[in-house]
């Protein structure tokens, strides 16, 4: 499993190979609000939440790096990638079985957080869906800006199935 989640930040590095921080930088008004690097800075933060709650045994979403270099600089973006994939790659599956706290706001009308109990592999579950999510939005940023993405960049692995037709 934790090779399919590296792979999935690998995309991400990919995608970064050619790209200048100025497009990294770029929001493309009035049809989006974020640029690819407040993007991957936010697919980054969960991640970070998730390394740090694997190490405290609290995984708190609600703490951000807003602003960080990360969103600005393609190289320090892909460096920190490159941190997580190497963390990824140091689990093992008794990791994967600790149970974590996750500390989450969860409503849009007032501040509200939850906690659940979860896994570190259900957290790092959702991290590797979240951050494709968010991928098919950088996909439309990069092709507002005139480029391309890899093949199925923005893709859940379902649809990639479905789409290859290979059976499940």
């Amino acid at each position: 499993m934790l090779q399919c989640q590296i792979d999935v930040l690998q995309q991400a590095v990919e995608l970064l190979e050619p790209m200048t921080n100025e497009e990294f930088c770029d929001v493309i008004r009035p049809h989006l609000s974020g640029s690819i690097g407040q993007h991957l800075r936010h697919v980054i933060d969960h991640y970070l939440a998730l390394e740090q709650g694997f190490a405290s045994g609290v995984v708190d979403y609600n703490q951000r790096n807003r602003e960080a270099n990360i969103e600005v600089s393609v190289g320090a973006a892909r460096d920190t990638i490159a941190a997580i994939q190497k963390w990824l790659a140091t689990l093992t599956e008794a990791d994967l079985a600790k149970p974590v706290e996750v500390h989450s706001e969860v409503s849009i009308s007032q501040t509200m957080s939850v906690d659940c109990s979860s896994t570190l592999a259900r957290e790092i579950v959702f991290a590797s869906s979240h951050a494709i999510h968010h991928f098919s939005l950088i996909g439309i940023i990069r092709s507002l800006q005139g480029a391309s993405v890899p093949e199925f960049f923005g893709y859940a692995p379902a649809t990639i199935t479905y789409l290859s037709g290979r059976d499940e």
